[in-house]
C-alpha cells in the first residue's frame, strides 16, 4: 500500500503540475489540458506496470493463448462494462435533462456537486482499497467466514469514516462555497447535500460488490444494478416535467442509493447463503445510517445558533467531530466493534511510545 500511496501522491503533483503548463502554455488551453492529463494517466500506468513485472512473478509479458481463460476474463469484463455504462447513462442523461429543462447554470451546480463528492469519497475509498484485495483472497481461499468478517467491517467503517468528511461538509456547506466560488449557482447547497448522502448510503455497499465479484458471477448484479440506477431518470423527468424544482431531479439517488444496498446484499447472499440479512442490515446498515442521521440533526441544531467566520468554522467542525465520535460510540458500534477500536488504539499508542 506504500507504494500505492507515493504513486498517488505523484500522480497528484503531476496534475498540479499540468496547471501550472496550462498558465504558461501559448496553446489552447482545453486541447493542452487533455493532452498533459493523458500523458499523466499514460506515466502512472507505466509506474504500476513496471512495479508489478518486478515484484510478482505471475505479471510478465507473454504471447500464449488460453482460449478458456480469454473467454473467462471477457466475459467478466464484459459484464463489468455493462455495470459502468449504466452508471455513466445515468450521470449524462440527468445532465441532460437539467440541461433541457432549467439550463446551463443549474447544469453548473450539479457539476460543483459532483467535484466535490469525488473529493470526499477519496477519503472512503482509500480505506476501502487497503481491505478490498482481503475479502478477495479470503473467498478465493475458501475461507468464507473470514471473507464475511471482512464485508461486514469494511461496510461499517467505510461509512463512518466517510462520514468524518460529509458531516461538516454538509454543515457548512454554503460558507466554503462562499469561499471557493465568486458567484456561486443556484441550487449548488442542495444538490451537494443529496450527492453527499447518496454516496454516504452508497459506500455502505462497496465490500459487498467486492464480495461478489470475487465470485465471478456478476452478470445479474450488473444488469440489476444498472436497471436500479436508471430508475433515476424517468423519475426526475416527472418531477421536472411537473415543474418541481431543480433538487428533486437528483432525490431519487437517495433512494435508488437505498435499494442498491438491499439489491446488492440479495445477490450476494444467494451466491454465498452464509451471509446473514439480520447483521448485515440490523448492526451494520441500521446502526450506521442513524448514528449519520442523529449525528446530522445535533449539528445542524448548533449551525443555527451560531455565526460563521473562518474560526467559528474551524471551531464548530471539530466540535461536530467530537459529537460524529461520541455518537459513533454510543450507538453506531456494538460492543465488540467498540472493543475492538479502543483495542486498536491501545496498539497505536504502545508502537508510538515505542
Amino acid at each position: 500500500m506504500h507504494v500505492y500511496a507515493y504513486i498517488s501522491i505523484a500522480e497528484a503533483i503531476l496534475k498540479l503540475v499540468v496547471v501550472y503548463l496550462l498558465v504558461i502554455s501559448p496553446f489552447d488551453h482545453l486541447i493542452t489540458y487533455a493532452v498533459l492529463l493523458v500523458v499523466v494517466s499514460l506515466i502512472v500506468r507505466l509506474c504500476y506496470t513496471i512495479y508489478c513485472s518486478r515484484k510478482f512473478e505471475e505479471c510478465s509479458v507473454g504471447f500464449k493463448f488460453d482460449n478458456k481463460k480469454f473467454k473467462e476474463m471477457s466475459s467478466f469484463a464484459a459484464w463489468v462494462l455493462v455495470g459502468n455504462l449504466g452508471f455513466t447513462f445515468k450521470d449524462q442523461f440527468s445532465n441532460i435533462l437539467l440541461n433541457v429543462f432549467l439550463g446551463t447554470t443549474v447544469n453548473a451546480a450539479r457539476g460543483v456537486s459532483m467535484q466535490v463528492n469525488g473529493i470526499v469519497n477519496t477519503f472512503s475509498r482509500n480505506f476501502f482499497m487497503a481491505i478490498s484485495p482481503q475479502i478477495t483472497k479470503q473467498y478465493a481461499s475458501n475461507d468464507i467466514n473470514k471473507s464475511k468478517q471482512l464485508v461486514y467491517i469494511a461496510s461499517k467503517f467505510s461509512f463512518l469514516l466517510m462520514g468524518f468528511l460529509t458531516v461538516p461538509v454538509i454543515i457548512n456547506a454554503n460558507y466554503l462555497l462562499n469561499i471557493w466560488l465568486v458567484e456561486v449557482p443556484q441550487y449548488t447547497y442542495e444538490f451537494i447535500c443529496i450527492v453527499i448522502i447518496a454516496s454516504q448510503i452508497t459506500s455502505l455497499s462497496y465490500s459487498v460488490t467486492t464480495a461478489i465479484q470475487a465470485t465471478g458471477n456478476i452478470r445479474a448484479f450488473q444488469i440489476g444494478i444498472s436497471f436500479i440506477m436508471l430508475l433515476e431518470l424517468p423519475v426526475a423527468y416527472v418531477f421536472l416535467k411537473l415543474g418541481y424544482p431543480a433538487p428533486y431531479a437528483l432525490l431519487p439517488a437517495i433512494v435508488t442509493s437505498l435499494i442498491g444496498i438491499f439489491y446488492r446484499f440479495f445477490v450476494l447472499n444467494r451466491q454465498v447463503p452464509e451471509y446473514e440479512h439480520k447483521v448485515f442490515f440490523g448492526n451494520i446498515v441500521f446502526r450506521s445510517i442513524l448514528a449519520y442521521t442523529f449525528t446530522l440533526c445535533i449539528c445542524f441544531i448548533i449551525s443555527n445558533i451560531i455565526e460563521l467566520n473562518f474560526t467559528t468554522f474551524l471551531l464548530s467542525s471539530i466540535v461536530y467531530e467530537i459529537i460524529y465520535i461520541a455518537i459513533i460510540l454510543l450507538c453506531g458500534l456494538n460492543n465488540k466493534e467498540r472493543l475492538l477500536l479502543i483495542e486498536k488504539v491501545k496498539q497505536l499508542k504502545h508502537k508510538k511510545n515505542d
